[in-house]
């Protein structure tokens, strides 16, 4: 598999025609004709797990700018993404972008979460799924005492409102259809001779091309954690453009000049 990222439409269009391959684009400016993404799909639990689930979403977070150094914010994230995976993972859903920014709206919608949890708690009756597990069920004790507690609840305002401002850019209509389902397994895309192409053009890595580059990480380190053994190539067109100094860099020179 290979995936291919340019800031040229062209490039990308021309390697798809002469490519003898299943071709899929990751494309914000077409996103009901790209792949659309999940932290993890419904059909990729049987590899993954919870805990795996949580590092992508820390990775991912702290690519967008997200602080996790201070480890009041980072224990309350871990808390937040263990919930949502946890439970997404014992019914049998997907564990989406958007419900990293929907948890984060709110503390009405953080407890009105935690109470529809409870149902999960001793095993769903009419689901396929399984109950939560031992961990899943201290997140659920932690962040109720949290937001009981009046320097808990303060934290926990803090840090949704921290998340709402990073994963800002799924109020944008295009992004967030990529973040809608059906989601692109892929693992099993990126299993066999595939082409995956990313049109990004990171000018001055504006607010969604960051947020695109994020969830393209998290795609391929996802499926390099499911299959070790994968065979993948990524390749960077005018790789240059993708400096993360390259907009200081300009600013710099202008100022000498």
């Amino acid at each position: 598999a290979v995936v291919v990222v340019s800031p040229q439409r062209r490039v990308l269009h021309l390697i798809q025609r002469q490519a003898q391959a299943m071709t899929c684009w990751l494309d914000q400016e077409n996103a009901r004709a790209s792949a659309h993404l999940a932290v993890v799909s419904a059909g990729e639990w049987a590899t993954q797990n919870v805990e795996t689930a949580i590092q992508l979403s820390e990775t991912f977070l702290a690519d967008l700018g997200f602080d996790l150094r201070l480890p009041a914010v980072r224990t309350l994230v871990r808390h937040l993404v263990r919930i949502l995976a946890a439970s997404a993972q014992a019914t049998g859903h997907d564990l989406a972008f958007t419900d990293l920014y929907a948890i984060g709206q709110s503390t009405q919608t953080l407890r009105a979460f935690l109470a529809d949890l409870q149902s999960l708690v001793d095993g769903p009756s009419g689901t396929s799924g399984q109950g939560l597990d031992p961990e899943a069920r201290d997140s659920i004790s932690y962040l109720s005492d949290q937001l009981d507690g009046e320097v808990g609840y303060v934290q926990v305002v803090t840090t949704l409102s921290l998340l709402r401002a990073v994963l800002s850019p799924l109020r944008s209509g295009a992004v967030h259809v990529l973040c809608r389902p059906p989601f692109l397994n892929v693992g099993q895309a990126l299993s066999r001779p595939s082409l995956l192409l990313v049109p990004l053009t990171n000018a001055d890595f504006p607010q969604h091309d960051r947020f695109l580059a994020a969830m393209l990480t998290l795609a391929l380190d996802q499926a390099r954690t499911a299959n070790p053994n994968l065979r993948l190539a990524l390749h960077l067109h005018d790789a240059y453009r993708y400096l993360s100094d390259a907009g200081q860099l300009r600013i710099d020179l202008q100022g000498q000049d």
